[in-house]
């Protein structure tokens, strides 16, 4: 990733953040864009050992804070 390389950023979860919010502000599709993002978040992590959480959310968990934390990564990074 670019801020890897021109910021010598290497802490991982910072990257991971940096991948999220590009997904998120770049707006690739009409609907989905935090989905995808946190998908693409989860697998950069687990490539590198990492988990985000050891179940996977369902559609009856109350998803409102992980939106919450997605806005509040791309307004603050």
């Amino acid at each position: 990733m670019n801020i890897k390389y021109y910021s010598d950023q290497s802490d991982l979860f910072h990257l991971t953040a940096n991948l999220s919010k590009k997904i998120i502000k770049n707006h690739a599709f009409q609907n989905g864009n935090k989905r995808v993002a946190f998908i693409a978040a989860d697998i950069f992590l687990k490539i590198n050992d990492y988990r985000l959480q050891r179940t996977p959310l369902t559609s009856n968990d109350n998803s409102e804070g992980l939106a919450d934390a997605y806005i509040k990564i791309t307004i603050n990074q």
